[in-house]
């Protein structure tokens, strides 16, 4: 090295030695090289700006622990001068409940000691660095130089490849051509997805520009996102605007929005560089300090060191997926789950009619061949086929009941009711005079769904209950077709009909005529084009031609919100999605979602082809190969899971997530910042209940069962409740199954109707899995289960069109090999429905194999296997059960028949034997009978013949006692006992024809309750007033849960008042609907009745104690005394009267 090379040198060390004593003047005059103590915030902050590195002590005062520290800290303090030490009352500031709490801990000897050993690490390499700098001799140096130089060309070829390939600017791309093109031909890519005149946009656009230009190593490009329809679906581009970040042709990570910016649009260029650095797509140049390795010794010798980066890392993934899917709209967040995806093709774009069905069932798409061929396939959405092409004649609508029925409307008002696997159930008729269906409307109830329909002449009709259906009208007043109309059902109210023309509103309820309605938020001009009812019927959302959305009550009384809608494409679908925002379908394309609350907040959504369904806790997004479902973020869900969260539920996740690691004392910490530890706990177990993905209710259940550890009375009830219903929820969510039903709508559906839901779709096994693990009785549970395998097995076999070609041998082998591996299941209830579906061979073959002698002889004597019953109840050596088989023989055969069948049995013989001794016994009677005739006692002959008729077990010597009983009231001369008894001899056969011989008239009618025409025939016949029959029919009704029946009966005028339908509501536990016909009881004598049936004695003594009526009140103290607190405030109103 020559003279003026080493005085370069020289030069350039004392310029060096210049910088650093001017930085040193610096870092002086801020307050470096001493120990201070900061009063406020604001000093604490412009510490932490004017200088990089800040070492803070949190103290209190008189605490020892914060002495020793503040010695140490004044001691590294003069000798670190690179670093500014300061120190802070925590009783003054509020900077972190978590400080204070540290303040004073035991880290003061280790802190001092870890950084006095940092500092020495570093200075001894300093010097070691240096010392080897000054003994370099000339051949080192040209060594160094000429690899500085060739790095330098290696970096100047590669700066000019990279300015080549687009690097160093920000430009945009056309297409998915160009993007694909420029991912290939750089490595690190980071794209910014954008829509024309969006704000934010820009902003971003603003930032990227200046980070283009300084890492030369990224291409920095920018994508019309409307214009990218595929790159937009493929790469899952939900908010705008997003930067999708690509490695390797790979993309790595979104920034979404400005959530991981700060949340604010004033964010300045680092934080977004510092973002993009935290994804690897580009460096940045920072001080970093290596942490000192810590030995952690395990008591197990074969356990290896738990990386809590890793952990961590995978932590941060978890959440990270949940939150990408998260879309705010406003102050509330929507997220979108994809369900299934690589589904088989749905042929959704080629489909005319799509049904979704509500609770997470099967779909349903009706195409056609033409115009008089129509076919169905009904799939669910996990992509299984449930029925393919199910033929049907004409399809005008179809939709999916809340029972679990596909219902199928054709254009002349006909109406099929199809089961999920494609059988017809039943079918009814609106009407013979409806031309064609314009417009049809399927509403939910309590417990059910009805269905209306316009037709071409503007007429309503409505059924409120598709498995009851009694049809309804209501004529429409306008002749010009609604623009807009609803139908609802208010809990335990009328249905009501609600119709928009143009801006005119008209509301009518069950038995009333469309009524105008003056409501003060209707526009002045243009019309109302959609209506739609949420689902617990509180709200309706209506949609107005000039872009605006309003959300009113249902009652229409007042406005709740208005929203202005952007664009002014058509409408496709409109509806609600949870409680607290709206959808707006404008293509099949587009989805715009609105808040209800905020006009200001919306987002659109650009997808693929998609039809919608909904859901009571949000809706589903069906696409030819995938499903996606849209819900509102609950409160729970944000409280964990919430980009920096401080609730107790998102701490003890946080100490959770720690717990596993080489830092588990961090969950310790953790735990104490938590305020409400039973609140805490509650939190991660709803917000599991939420989560879609297992991994993330596994890590929700995790925390909140490390919260039950630290909790003393914590109810474990509903955590392991939870546990059960998330196993059924994820068994459901299986493909082969495809039900993603949420817990929402479990809650909502009910755990019996679940299991329904997957005997009709043929899921035996779940089915009878989920019993076991909700802990079902039996007999509701698994017996019902196997039961209806039972059923459906033998009627498919039934179904065969040449039965000669059925194996009933193994069809028994099956059914039995089934059965027998559930003890409690009888296999005579399996031999019964054989015998229901006429295979009387398999009945034979199954009770063969029932151990319980009496339900095996009652399948045989159905069989009409006379011999065998008899041989079986002689076997058995139980003389009640032969003599049930010798009563059946004497009421059913002819007396040759039986009595050679009896010979054979010595116990049945001996059994006969003695029933014809009682026989000759009233055989004496025939003596008495004579002389009577002699006598010419008509009166005594009726008496006899009617005890004949109670004690005769033959239905035919029944008839003939009755009508010699009715000659001798004829030969009498009383013609009302002789009217009497012909009546009865008229009703006694169709009797005996239904199998109803022991039933009274009263038990008849109320077995029959349903069925108008059978009642009106028993009244004609038997003579019966109207106030008999509709005691008996309302009884009827309400045993067999016909409610819907009910309710169209009370519409009618009643002779017996409203008081009766309450007291059938409360026998038969129908509670609920009282309240319908409590509103229709009027009159004192009533009112009190009807309290009192439904148990409200106080509200019944009441009315009477207004009256003054000493009687009443009594009598309604005498009758509360089974209520201790209705009977003690009755009692005072008695004693006070």
């Amino acid at each position: 090295m020559d003279e003026d090379e080493l005085e370069i040198i020289r030069k350039r060390r004392i310029e060096e030695l210049k910088k650093m004593q001017k930085a040193k003047a610096e870092l002086l005059a801020n307050g470096h090289g001493k120990y201070e103590e900061v009063a406020d915030e604001k000093e604490f902050f412009e510490a932490t700006k004017k200088s990089k590195n800040v070492v803070c002590l949190f103290y209190l005062d008189g605490n020892m622990r914060c002495k020793i520290v503040d010695k140490h800290l004044q001691i590294l303090a003069v000798k670190h001068i690179g670093t500014r030490f300061i120190h802070v009352n925590a009783d003054k500031v509020c900077l972190s409940r978590y400080a204070k709490k540290m303040a004073g801990t035991n880290i003061g000897e280790q802190l001092g000691a870890q950084l006095m050993k940092a500092a020495q690490i570093m200075e001894e390499h300093i010097d070691s660095e240096m010392s080897r700098l000054d003994h370099m001799d000339e051949d080192e140096l040209e060594i160094i130089r000429k690899r500085r130089i060739e790095e330098l060309k290696k970096m100047q070829k590669a700066k000019a490849e990279l300015l080549a390939n687009g690097h160093g600017k920000y430009e945009e791309v056309a297409d998915e051509k160009e993007f694909f093109e420029a991912t290939k031909k750089s490595k690190n890519v980071v794209c910014l997805f954008y829509l024309d005149g969006n704000m934010r946009c820009k902003i971003v656009d603003k930032h990227l520009q200046i980070l283009a230009v300084k890492h030369i190593g990224t291409r920095f490009i920018h994508v019309n996102a409307d214009k990218v329809h595929f790159l937009v679906t493929r790469l899952n581009i939900r908010v705008i605007p997003t930067i999708a970040i690509v490695k390797d042709q790979q993309t790595i990570d979104y920034i979404r929005g400005f959530d991981d910016l700060g949340g604010v649009d004033d964010f300045k260029t680092e934080v977004l560089e510092h973002r993009l650095a935290r994804s690897g797509v580009i460096k940045v140049e920072k001080p970093k300090m290596e942490q000192p390795k810590k030995k952690i010794i395990r008591s197990n010798d074969h356990a290896q060191d738990t990386s809590h980066a890793a952990l961590m890392a995978s932590r941060r993934s978890t959440i990270d997926d949940a939150l990408s899917s998260w879309i705010g709209i406003g102050d509330i967040k929507l997220k979108f789950v994809k369900n299934y995806t690589d589904l088989p093709s749905l042929r959704i774009k080629n489909a005319i009619h799509f049904a979704a069905s509500s609770y997470s069932g099967p779909t349903a798409l009706a195409f056609s061949n033409s115009a008089t061929s129509w076919f169905i396939d009904i799939r669910m959405s996990g992509g299984e086929y449930l029925k393919r092409k199910l033929e049907v004649p004409d399809v005008c609508a179809l939709d999916w009941t809340k029972g679990h029925r596909l219902v199928v409307i054709d254009r002349r008002g006909n109406a099929a009711l199809y089961s999920s696997l494609g059988e017809r159930v039943s079918e009814f008729h609106f009407g013979n005079g409806i031309r064609e269906v314009r417009e049809v409307r399927v509403f939910t109830t309590t417990h059910d769904s009805g269905v209306a329909i316009i037709d071409d002449q503007m007429r309503i009709f409505v059924v409120n209950s598709v498995s009851e259906p009694v049809v309804w009208s209501m004529h429409n007043s306008s002749r010009e077709h609604p623009s807009a109309w609803t139908v609802l059902q208010p809990k335990s109210q009328l249905t009501q009909v609600i119709v928009a023309h143009g801006t005119a509103f008209y509301t009518g309820c069950q038995g009333e005529q469309l009524t105008p309605v003056d409501t003060s938020f209707s526009e002045s001009e243009g019309q109302y084009a959609r209506m739609s009812v949420s689902w617990e019927h509180s709200m309706i959302a209506l949609y107005h031609s000039s872009g605006l959305i309003q959300v009113v009550s249902a009652d229409l009384s007042r406005q709740i919100s208005r929203i202005r809608v952007p664009g002014e494409e058509s409408i496709y679908r409109f509806g609600w999605v949870g409680l607290d925002a709206l959808f707006l379908q404008r293509t099949p394309l587009v989805v715009q979602f609105f808040n209800v609350h905020d006009e200001n907040a919306h987002y659109g959504l650009h997808t693929e082809f998609v039809q919608i369904g909904v859901e009571p806790d949000g809706i589903k997004l069906y696409s030819d190969t995938a499903m996606e479902f849209v819900s509102p973020v609950s409160r729970d869900e944000k409280a964990v899971l919430g980009v920096a969260s401080a609730s107790d539920g998102a701490l003890l996740y946080e100490a959770a997530q720690w717990l596993n690691t080489n830092k588990s004392h961090q969950s310790y910490e953790y735990i104490m910042q938590i305020n409400d530890l039973s609140l805490a706990i509650d939190q991660c177990i709803s917000a599991a209940t939420s989560a879609w993905s297992s991994d993330m209710q596994k890590a929700l259940l995790k925390a909140a069962h490390f919260g039950v550890a630290f909790s003393t009375g914590f109810d474990s009830a509903r955590f392991v409740r939870v546990l059960r219903e998330l196993r059924v929820l994820n068994e459901v969510h299986r493909r082969r199954i495809g039900m993603p039903i949420t817990c929402t709508q479990l809650h909502e559906l009910g755990e019996s109707c679940l299991i329904n839901r997957l005997i009709d779709i043929g899921a035996y096994g779940t089915a009878a899995e989920i019993c076991k693990w909700l802990r079902r009785d039996e007999q509701e549970g698994i017996d019902r289960v196997l039961l209806e395998w039972v059923r459906r097995t033998i009627n498919e076999a039934a179904s065969l069109p040449n039965k000669s070609e059925l194996n009933m041998e193994a069809l028994d082998e099956k059914i039995a090999k089934k059965l027998l591996n559930y003890p409690h299941v009888s296999l005579a209830d399996a031999a019964k429905r054989a015998i229901d579906a006429k295979l009387p061979k398999l009945a034979r073959l199954l009770i063969k194999r029932e151990k319980d002698d009496s339900k095996q002889v009652n399948v045989l004597l159905q069989l009409g296997d006379i011999q065998e019953a008899l041989t079986r109840a002689a076997a058995a050596q139980r003389p009640q059960l032969m003599h049930q088989v010798v009563r059946h023989l004497m009421k059913e055969q002819k007396r040759a028949d039986y009595e050679l069948a009896i010979r054979k049995i010595p116990l049945a013989q001996c059994l006969y034997q003695d029933l014809v001794r009682e026989e000759s016994e009233r055989g004496s009677g025939k003596m008495m009978l004579a002389l009577l005739e002699q006598a010419s006692d008509f009166e005594r002959q009726t008496m006899f013949h009617l005890d004949a008729v109670e004690s005769e077990m033959n239905p035919s010597e029944r008839l003939n006692s009755l009508r010699r009983a009715k000659e001798a009231a004829k030969n009498l001369g009383d013609k009302g006992v002789e009217e009497l008894l012909s009546d009865m001899a008229a009703f006694v056969p169709g009797q005996s024809e239904r199998g109803e011989d022991l039933m009274t008239i009263r038990e008849t009618v109320i077995q029959h309750a349903d069925d108008a025409q059978k009642v009106a025939q028993f009244k004609h016949q038997a003579k019966l007033t109207d106030k008999q029959v509709w005691l008996w029919t309302i009884e009827g009704l309400a045993r067999k849960g016909k409610m819907e029946q009910l309710f169209d009966m009370a519409q009618k005028k009643s002779p017996v008042g409203y008081v009766p339908f309450i007291k059938a509501c409360v026998k038969y536990h129908k509670q609920d609907e009282c309240k319908k016909y409590f509103a229709k009881v009027h009159g004192y004598q009533d009112l009190v009745a009807a309290y009192m049936a439904m148990g409200n004695f106080v509200g019944a003594a009441k009315i009477a104690f207004d009256r003054r009526d000493r009687d009443m009140l009594q009598h309604v103290f005498m009758k509360s005394h089974g209520n201790k607190d209705a009977y003690a405030k009755v009692a005072q109103l008695v004693r006070s009267l």
